[in-house]
Protein backbone atom coordinates (compact mmCIF):
# COMPACT_ATOMS: atom_id res chain seq x y z
CA UNK A 1 0.00 0.00 0.00
CA UNK A 2 1.23 3.54 -0.87
CA UNK A 3 1.61 6.22 1.29
CA UNK A 4 1.89 9.47 0.26
CA UNK A 5 4.16 11.85 1.83
CA UNK A 6 3.81 15.88 0.65
CA UNK A 7 6.45 18.33 -0.29
CA UNK A 8 5.56 22.13 -0.77
CA UNK A 9 7.86 24.57 -3.01
CA UNK A 10 8.81 27.61 -0.94
CA UNK A 11 9.94 29.83 -3.41
CA UNK A 12 8.15 30.35 -6.59
CA UNK A 13 10.59 32.32 -8.26
CA UNK A 14 13.37 29.90 -8.34
CA UNK A 15 12.36 26.42 -7.08
CA UNK A 16 11.65 23.42 -9.60
CA UNK A 17 9.38 20.50 -8.97
CA UNK A 18 11.66 17.26 -9.51
CA UNK A 19 9.65 16.76 -12.30
CA UNK A 20 11.15 20.32 -13.84
CA UNK A 21 7.73 22.08 -13.63
CA UNK A 22 7.72 25.81 -11.88
CA UNK A 23 5.45 25.17 -9.13
CA UNK A 24 3.96 28.01 -7.25
CA UNK A 25 3.34 26.19 -4.31
CA UNK A 26 1.78 23.91 -5.46
CA UNK A 27 1.71 20.56 -3.16
CA UNK A 28 3.89 18.11 -4.70
CA UNK A 29 2.73 13.90 -3.65
CA UNK A 30 5.28 11.06 -3.25
CA UNK A 31 3.94 7.72 -3.34
CA UNK A 32 6.52 5.64 -1.51
CA UNK A 33 5.16 1.56 -1.69
CA UNK A 34 4.66 -0.21 1.65
CA UNK A 35 7.76 -2.61 2.27
CA UNK A 36 7.58 -6.03 3.28
CA UNK A 37 8.95 -6.90 6.40
CA UNK A 38 11.87 -9.45 4.29
CA UNK A 39 12.33 -7.60 1.61
CA UNK A 40 12.89 -9.57 -2.13
CA UNK A 41 12.92 -8.43 -5.29
CA UNK A 42 10.38 -9.06 -8.00
CA UNK A 43 12.23 -11.97 -9.64
CA UNK A 44 12.87 -13.25 -6.41
CA UNK A 45 9.76 -13.23 -4.84
CA UNK A 46 8.92 -16.78 -3.22
CA UNK A 47 12.67 -17.83 -2.67
CA UNK A 48 13.06 -15.73 0.09
CA UNK A 49 16.31 -14.11 -0.74
CA UNK A 50 16.85 -10.85 0.19
CA UNK A 51 17.89 -7.77 -1.09
CA UNK A 52 21.25 -6.53 -0.47
CA UNK A 53 21.44 -3.76 1.97
CA UNK A 54 18.08 -4.29 2.88
CA UNK A 55 16.46 -4.95 6.94
CA UNK A 56 14.45 -6.89 7.80
CA UNK A 57 13.01 -4.55 10.33
CA UNK A 58 11.19 -2.59 7.45
CA UNK A 59 13.54 -0.27 6.40
CA UNK A 60 13.38 1.06 2.42
CA UNK A 61 14.99 -0.84 0.23
CA UNK A 62 17.46 1.42 -1.93
CA UNK A 63 16.55 1.89 -5.57
CA UNK A 64 13.57 -0.24 -7.40
CA UNK A 65 9.70 0.17 -6.36
CA UNK A 66 10.70 1.25 -3.13
CA UNK A 67 11.54 4.84 -5.09
CA UNK A 68 7.88 5.59 -5.50
CA UNK A 69 6.16 7.91 -7.35
CA UNK A 70 6.08 11.60 -7.66
CA UNK A 71 2.79 13.16 -8.56
CA UNK A 72 2.61 16.93 -9.58
CA UNK A 73 -0.20 18.92 -10.29
CA UNK A 74 -0.31 22.11 -11.64
CA UNK A 75 -2.88 24.44 -12.79
CA UNK A 76 -1.35 26.00 -16.08
CA UNK A 77 -4.60 28.17 -17.25
CA UNK A 78 -8.62 27.50 -15.20
CA UNK A 79 -9.95 25.16 -17.45
CA UNK A 80 -6.42 23.56 -17.55
CA UNK A 81 -4.40 20.56 -15.40
CA UNK A 82 -1.52 19.48 -16.05
CA UNK A 83 -0.74 16.19 -13.79
CA UNK A 84 2.69 15.35 -13.88
CA UNK A 85 3.89 11.35 -12.86
CA UNK A 86 7.65 10.48 -12.66
CA UNK A 87 8.50 6.66 -11.52
CA UNK A 88 6.51 3.72 -11.71
CA UNK A 89 3.05 3.66 -12.16
CA UNK A 90 2.09 -0.30 -10.79
CA UNK A 91 -0.21 -1.86 -8.29
CA UNK A 92 0.97 -0.34 -5.61
CA UNK A 93 0.94 3.54 -6.72
CA UNK A 94 -2.08 3.08 -9.05
CA UNK A 95 -4.39 3.72 -6.33
CA UNK A 96 -4.19 6.81 -5.01
CA UNK A 97 -3.12 8.13 -8.41
CA UNK A 98 -6.64 6.83 -9.24
CA UNK A 99 -8.11 9.26 -6.46
CA UNK A 100 -5.56 12.48 -7.97
CA UNK A 101 -7.22 11.73 -11.12
CA UNK A 102 -11.08 11.11 -10.69
CA UNK A 103 -11.17 13.69 -8.18
CA UNK A 104 -9.53 16.59 -10.95
CA UNK A 105 -11.69 14.78 -14.62
CA UNK A 106 -14.75 15.81 -12.00
CA UNK A 107 -13.39 18.98 -10.83
CA UNK A 108 -12.28 20.37 -14.16
CA UNK A 109 -14.30 22.14 -16.83
CA UNK A 110 -12.51 21.45 -19.66
CA UNK A 111 -9.32 19.54 -20.08
CA UNK A 112 -6.83 17.07 -18.02
CA UNK A 113 -3.46 16.65 -19.54
CA UNK A 114 -1.53 13.68 -18.24
CA UNK A 115 2.22 13.75 -18.44
CA UNK A 116 3.67 10.30 -18.36
CA UNK A 117 7.22 11.22 -20.08
CA UNK A 118 9.18 10.34 -16.63
CA UNK A 119 7.57 7.36 -16.33
CA UNK A 120 10.08 4.09 -16.00
CA UNK A 121 7.16 1.38 -15.56
CA UNK A 122 4.01 1.01 -16.72
CA UNK A 123 2.01 -1.72 -15.69
CA UNK A 124 -1.33 -3.37 -16.02
CA UNK A 125 -2.57 -1.34 -13.15
CA UNK A 126 -1.54 1.73 -14.72
CA UNK A 127 -2.86 0.54 -18.42
CA UNK A 128 -6.54 -0.09 -16.41
CA UNK A 129 -6.11 3.01 -15.20
CA UNK A 130 -6.00 5.34 -18.38
CA UNK A 131 -8.59 2.91 -19.83
CA UNK A 132 -11.04 4.31 -16.91
CA UNK A 133 -10.16 7.61 -16.63
CA UNK A 134 -10.95 7.71 -20.48
CA UNK A 135 -14.34 6.53 -19.70
CA UNK A 136 -14.56 8.92 -17.06
CA UNK A 137 -13.65 11.80 -18.45
CA UNK A 138 -16.37 11.30 -21.78
CA UNK A 139 -18.90 10.62 -19.05
CA UNK A 140 -17.55 14.19 -17.49
CA UNK A 141 -17.01 15.84 -20.89
CA UNK A 142 -13.19 16.50 -19.78
CA UNK A 143 -10.44 16.33 -22.62
CA UNK A 144 -7.86 14.02 -21.27
CA UNK A 145 -4.35 14.16 -23.15
CA UNK A 146 -1.42 12.39 -22.49
CA UNK A 147 2.05 12.86 -22.91
CA UNK A 148 3.76 9.99 -23.85
CA UNK A 149 7.27 9.85 -25.69
CA UNK A 150 9.24 6.99 -24.16
CA UNK A 151 9.54 3.20 -24.95
CA UNK A 152 8.07 2.16 -21.53
CA UNK A 153 4.89 4.52 -22.19
CA UNK A 154 4.26 4.10 -25.52
CA UNK A 155 4.90 0.31 -26.19
CA UNK A 156 2.08 -0.66 -23.16
CA UNK A 157 0.05 2.22 -24.77
CA UNK A 158 0.33 0.64 -28.64
CA UNK A 159 0.46 -3.25 -27.60
CA UNK A 160 -2.64 -2.55 -25.98
CA UNK A 161 -4.37 -0.56 -28.66
CA UNK A 162 -4.92 2.39 -26.29
CA UNK A 163 -3.05 4.80 -28.08
CA UNK A 164 -5.56 4.58 -30.66
CA UNK A 165 -8.40 5.43 -28.11
CA UNK A 166 -6.55 8.69 -26.50
CA UNK A 167 -5.01 11.67 -27.41
CA UNK A 168 -0.84 11.30 -27.11
CA UNK A 169 1.03 13.91 -27.59
CA UNK A 170 5.13 14.20 -27.46
CA UNK A 171 5.61 17.03 -25.08
CA UNK A 172 3.48 18.60 -22.56
CA UNK A 173 3.80 22.37 -23.94
CA UNK A 174 2.33 20.15 -27.07
CA UNK A 175 -0.68 18.98 -25.40
CA UNK A 176 -1.30 22.52 -23.84
CA UNK A 177 -1.05 24.28 -26.70
CA UNK A 178 -3.72 22.26 -28.56
CA UNK A 179 -5.81 22.90 -25.48
CA UNK A 180 -7.19 25.50 -27.40
CA UNK A 181 -9.01 23.27 -30.27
Amino acid sequence: MATPVEHHTENADSALSPLGHRDAGTPEVVLAPHVPASPTTPSQRGSRRTVPGASVRGRPVRGGSAAGLRVSVTYPSRDVVLIALAGELDLSTVGRVQDILETRIRSTVGRVVLDLSHLTFLGVAGLGLLHSARHRAAVADTDLRLVAVTREVTRPLRLTGLDRLLACYPTAAAALECAGD
